[in-house]
């Protein structure tokens, strides 16, 4: 019998980490905004559905288990870059093993 090959989930980056933000020309759906201490806020028309996501499972806990109260957050799929991003519910400005931010 032939065993399957294990093939390893590739690691996730993390979707707020240092960006780079241009203009985008014709039609653009979202706003950012620059405030005087360099903290950089994005927006789109509609409701933000990460931030969406990430009250909720604060609020009411795992949805995947439920009962679980402490979810880890949340795993957005960019389908244009085909990529992985996780946000996480505390921690998230840390890097992985940091006990407080710097």
């Amino acid at each position: 019998m032939t065993l399957p090959v294990f093939v390893p989930f590739p690691k996730i980056t993390r979707l707020n980490r240092e960006i780079v933000v241009t203009e985008k020309i014709d039609g653009t759906n979202a706003s950012v905004h620059v405030l005087e201490d360099g903290t950089v806020l994005a927006a789109s028309r509609n409701r933000d559905p990460v931030h969406l996501a990430l009250a909720r499972l604060a609020r009411e806990g795992s949805l995947a288990a439920p009962g679980f109260v402490e979810p880890e957050g949340v795993v957005v799929f960019h389908v244009a870059s085909r990529t992985l991003f996780k946000v996480l519910l505390r921690g998230d400005e840390l890097h992985k093993g940091a006990t407080e931010a710097t």
